[in-house]
């Protein structure tokens, strides 16, 4: 628990080359859980060589990534 606040809580988090390794699970829905606990109200600058239409060969849960990009690319403000 410690851990997600220490990525939720600054204004910007910087998160490089998501898709370069495939996740776990686990390591998927603390991703979405980051993603969802920032949403709206802190900036995320992602990078990424996969386009959105290969990250359920990274995610083991093809649900959870059409809500995850959903939040990623949904208008700031």
């Amino acid at each position: 628990m410690r851990r997600l606040r220490h990525y939720t809580k600054p204004q910007l988090l910087i998160i490089d080359e998501i898709g370069y390794l495939s996740t776990s699970a686990e390591h998927a829905d603390l991703l979405f859980e980051i993603v969802t606990r920032r949403y709206r109200e802190k900036l995320i600058i992602l990078t990424t060589y996969k386009p959105f239409t290969e990250w359920n060969e990274v995610f083991p849960n093809s649900a959870c990534v059409v809500t995850l990009i959903d939040r990623l690319i949904h208008k700031f403000g």
